[in-house]
């Protein structure tokens, strides 16, 4: 499920600055005063289930953000906060909130779609051997993009598939413990694997970009590929809104891999 957040655009010359990591700490702020902190305090490297665009311009000029997750209640309950807030705080400018929407994707055949955020996929050192990763890198992973130390596409879409599947493994294994804010587990015989399918029918890759993380002062260079699939639809419904709703890729939750449904895939 998706709420559209549309916001008074106060831009200047249509352009609105910010860092990353400024609109990460808003969804996180949002997500905690919705009751839902819990989903913050999962161990390293689990999933949180939620995702987050840009900030971008509607057709209408108004400045918005999409915050979407597979629990509908998250979403139902973030607009009960933007509701009583009125406004919010990206960096240190102060946004008023015009209008919210929630709302499903609709899924239709053939389903395309584009990443609007970077699709992070990181390769680590114990798998450079297998992909035929160049010696000379010492590194214990590299950020996945085409022709970087690997000159095939398998390494990227072989843990992309199997990011996805995990975490929808663990999506429908996740128990709360009392309440959203207490914490979450997952139960110790969670749902078998069965046969995998495959989930991307064709790929369309775009371009590489780099979106810096900063901590404190100190800028993290990130690289991630935008790209445009189109998914299989033999795959169930739920499973395919359970993508498109989480994003696709590493560090969902910090606002990469975020995915919209296009009409068509572009010409290359």
């Amino acid at each position: 499920m998706r709420l559209l957040i549309k916001f008074e655009n106060t831009a200047v010359d249509g352009v609105f600055s910010y860092k990353q990591n400024q609109l990460q700490g808003l969804v996180y702020n949002l997500i905690r005063l919705a009751g839902y902190s819990g989903l913050h305090r999962l161990g390293q490297g689990l999933p949180r289930f939620f995702n987050f665009s840009e900030l971008f311009l509607t057709k209408g000029g108004d400045l918005a953000l999409i915050i979407c997750s597979p629990i509908k209640e998250v979403i139902s309950a973030l607009k009960r906060v933007l509701d009583a807030k009125g406004s919010v705080y990206v960096g240190d400018r102060v946004l008023d909130v015009k209008g919210l929407e929630v709302f499903e994707v609709k899924i239709r055949e053939p389903i395309y779609i584009r990443t609007e955020t970077p699709v992070i996929v990181r390769i680590r050192s114990d798998r450079y051997r297998e992909y035929g990763v160049s010696s000379e890198l010492k590194a214990p992973y590299f950020y996945w993009r085409p022709g970087k130390y690997c000159s095939v596409l398998e390494p990227f879409v072989v843990q992309l598939e199997a990011n996805i599947y995990r975490k929808y493994r663990l999506f429908r294994s996740m128990v709360f413990k009392g309440s959203y804010s207490k914490g979450v587990e997952f139960l110790e015989s969670m749902e078998g694997r069965g046969v995998e399918k495959p989930i991307f029918m064709r790929f369309r890759y775009i371009k590489t970009v780099d979106v810096p993380y900063y901590k404190g002062d100190r800028k993290i260079s990130r690289i991630g590929t935008i790209w445009e699939f189109e998914l299989n639809p033999g795959l169930r419904r739920d499973f395919l809104r359970f993508i498109i709703d989480t994003g696709i890729g590493e560090l969902n939750s910090q606002g990469y891999g975020f995915v919209n449904i296009v009409e068509r895939m572009g010409e290359d």
